[in-house]
C-alpha cells in the first residue's frame, strides 16, 4: 500500500470512529502532518502541501522563521540535518534555502537513489507560496520550531508577513500551536483574532513530563495563562484516554490530538471518538 493510500485508510478509520458522536470530526479538521506524500514528493515539499490544502483535509505544519522575515513551512531540525548539522539555518537566504533538497540532499545538483535514478528536488516552501491555497483548504495548524528573537519580536515578525501574504485579512481556518507560553501572550496581542493552542508536550518523554502531561488540571491552569484558546497534545497510549479528552473540553479548551497513525491509530479510536476538535495524522 503506498503513501497517499495509507494516509487515506488512516483519516478513514478516524472518520468512522468519530462518526458515532453527535458532533463527527469534519474532513477539514483531520490534518495531515506536513502534507501528504506523493510518490517522490516529501513530506513539506510544494506537491505534498497542495495535496493536503486541494484534497479538502487540514494541514499540521512545522514552520522555521528566518532572520529576515520568510516563513518556510519545515522545521528547522530537518533542514539542518539537510545542510550536515549546519547551525544557524535561520539565517540562509533565499537562493541557499532552494540548494536544499528535502528528498536528501543539498547543494542543487542532481540526487541520486539506490538504483542511480535521478530522485525529484524539492527545497523547502516559503508561505507565500501556499497562501492562496489556506483559506480554501481546511484548518491549517502552523507550530514555530525555532525562534530567532524574543518572543516579542517573534510575534511582530509572524504578523508582518502574514499581513503580507494575507492582503484580505489573516484566514478564519489558521491556528498557531507553540510550546511557548510567552510566545502565545505575544500573538494573542499583536494578532488578537488569530486562534493559538498550546503545544503541551515537549519532545521525548520521562517522568516529569509524564506526570505533567497526565495533570489535566496543571494542563489547563497553563493554557488559560498563556491565553490559549486549548491545547494540542501527542497522542501516547494509556495515558491520553477518552477521559482526559472530555476534561479539557470541559474547561472549554479546544483538543487537537498530535501525532496519530501507524501503530498506535487502532488504540487512538476510542480517545478520537471522544471528539477532539482536531486530530493530526502522521500517515
Amino acid at each position: 500500500m503506498n503513501g497517499p493510500a495509507r494516509l487515506a485508510l488512516a483519516l478513514s478509520l478516524a472518520l468512522a470512529a468519530a462518526a458515532a458522536q453527535s458532533a463527527p470530526l469534519a474532513k477539514g479538521n483531520i490534518l495531515a502532518a506536513n502534507g501528504i506524500p506523493k510518490g517522490e514528493a516529501p513530506a513539506c515539499s510544494l506537491p505534498a502541501l497542495k495535496a493536503a490544502l486541494n484534497g479538502g483535509w487540514g494541514l499540521a505544519a512545522d514552520v522555521m522563521l528566518t532572520k529576515d522575515g520568510r516563513m518556510y513551512l519545515v522545521s528547522e531540525g530537518l533542514v539542518s540535518e539537510l545542510l550536515n548539522g549546519r547551525r544557524g539555518v535561520d539565517k540562509l537566504t533565499p537562493e541557499e534555502m532552494k540548494g536544499v533538497n528535502l528528498n536528501g540532499r543539498c547543494g542543487g545538483g542532481d540526487v541520486f537513489d539506490d538504483d542511480e535514478e535521478i530522485v525529484d528536488y524539492h527545497s523547502p516552501v516559503e508561505i507565500g507560496k501556499v497562501a492562496p491555497l489556506i483559506p480554501k483548504g481546511g484548518t491549517v495548524c502552523l507550530r514555530i520550531t525555532n525562534q530567532s528573537g524574543s518572543t516579542e519580536a517573534v510575534a511582530a515578525m509572524v504578523r508582518k508577513r502574514f499581513e503580507e501574504v494575507f492582503k484580505e485579512g489573516v484566514p478564519t481556518n489558521l491556528v498557531f500551536v507553540s510550546r511557548r507560553g510567552n510566545l502565545l501572550i505575544d500573538l494573542a496581542r499583536e494578532m488578537p483574532g488569530l486562534k493559538r493552542l498550546h503545544y503541551a508536550v515537549p519532545r521525548g518523554w520521562n517522568k516529569t513530563v509524564g506526570d505533567f502531561l497526565v495533570n489535566a488540571p496543571a494542563l489547563i491552569g497553563a493554557a488559560k495563562g498563556y491565553k490559549a484558546d486549548g491545547i494540542m497534545v501527542d497522542y501516547i497510549a494509556g495515558h491520553i484516554t477518552p477521559e482526559y479528552v472530555a476534561e479539557l473540553k470541559t474547561a472549554g479548551l479546544e483538543v487537537a490530538l498530535g501525532a496519530v497513525g501507524g501503530k498506535s491509530l487502532p488504540s487512538a479510536d476510542a480517545v478520537v471518538a471522544a471528539a477532539p476538535e482536531y486530530v493530526v495524522s502522521r500517515n
